[in-house]
């Protein structure tokens, strides 16, 4: 009897580590930081209805925590219409914190990692151990000629970007190690949305990324898809794109090496826009 009780035992820590196992990697899968480049972090602020950014770049050891106010405006994704900050806080109990974070960085025109409030256990792990000790630069974006008073039809003041932002966007949110890789990117807009690769382009330009054409081409299924020569498939840049769009993957054996293509799709636009 006890060497059956041993037995059981036995068998309940295997199945147990074996659960754990996958847990682990399971969570490994599905991380968002590669470990190379800028992590992002984007934290809704409810106490005082702000929009928070810690950024790191480990390469440079550049760190950056960017407040973005309470009356600012910001045109959110998924056809939600513009919003000010307070009230994305808000809504964010109601579409998510990742519909939150998605329509800020995507009206910053910056890449991020996480969501505060909706982190994978491995990113969580990874932004503590990158962040320790880390003496962050604060920017409050209301107190810098970033930002421009702006009076709506109904008589209220509002906050709204100048056009230095896309400027002082490269230098806070560019990622050392991503510029290294010194890719050729294209970005094409295979859909009927005018303007939608130039805006991916300056995304992906404020990121370090170097793109080098913007054009339209044929329409593609899915929300888009990133090409690249068989030499390139598991090289981090190309990777960090693929991921951070939540593109998939094609190879194209007439690209050059450092060639990377990305092609937008309708999907894309429905994520951006809404439904259609």
């Amino acid at each position: 009897m006890r060497k059956f009780l041993g037995w059981v035992v036995l068998v309940g820590v295997l199945v147990a580590g074996a659960i754990l196992a996958g847990q682990v990697a399971n969570a490994w899968n599905n991380r968002h930081w590669d470990g190379r480049n800028r992590f992002t972090l984007i934290s809704m602020n409810k106490k005082d209805q702000t929009a928070e950014l810690y950024s790191i770049d480990p390469e440079s050891g550049q760190a950056i925590h960017l407040v973005l106010p309470s009356e600012m405006e910001v045109d959110t994704i998924g056809g939600r219409g513009v919003w000010k900050i307070s009230a994305v806080v808000s809504l964010a109990d109601k579409y998510g914190p990742v519909w939150a974070a998605d329509s800020i960085a995507n009206f910053l025109d910056i890449p991020y990692t996480a969501v505060k409030e909706k982190i994978d256990v491995w990113d969580k792990l990874s932004w503590w151990n990158l962040s320790r000790g880390v003496d962050f630069q604060d920017i409050s974006l209301k107190n810098t000629d970033l930002v421009r008073k702006i009076e709506t039809p109904d008589g209220e003041t509002v906050l709204g970007l100048t056009s230095w932002w896309q400027n002082k966007a490269g230098d806070l949110f560019y990622s050392s190690n991503l510029a290294k890789e010194e890719l050729n990117v294209e970005v094409y807009n295979t859909t009927n949305v005018t303007g939608l690769a130039s805006r991916v382009a300056q995304l992906l330009e404020n990121a370090g990324v170097k793109v080098t054409i913007t054009g339209e081409a044929g329409e593609i299924a899915g929300r888009c898809q990133v090409a690249s020569s068989h030499q390139m498939v598991s090289d981090p840049g190309v990777e960090w794109i693929t991921r951070f769009m939540s593109c998939s993957r094609i190879e194209k054996n007439d690209l050059d090496t450092k060639q990377v293509q990305i092609y937008l799709g309708n999907d894309y636009v429905s994520w951006l826009k809404g439904a259609f």
